[in-house]
């Protein structure tokens, strides 16, 4: 069985934390041509996953860092009009 990762934060800390190197599928079905990353099914998979959403301090950066590119994009957005 094979897993599919459609989160680049997910599939990097999997790639980083197993050494495994993903397959890259792309779904051309919606026309968005959308890539997700494919891993084995296996238990170090499965584990990097949990600590992936179990590392508190890991979580809060990245909400940090979606929090503070959405601002930029408002900011270059709010330039563009001036």
């Amino acid at each position: 069985m094979m897993k599919r990762i459609y989160s680049l934060n997910l599939a990097a800390y999997i790639r980083m934390a197993t050494g495994l190197e993903p397959d890259l599928e792309i779904d051309y079905k919606d026309g968005n041509g959308l890539v997700h990353c494919v891993f084995p099914e296996i238990d170090v998979v499965k584990y990097a996953i949990e600590d992936y959403k179990n590392d508190e301090s890991l979580q809060r950066f990245l909400h940090s860092y979606a929090e503070l590119r959405e601002q930029i994009k408002f900011a270059r957005e709010e330039g563009r009009e001036h």
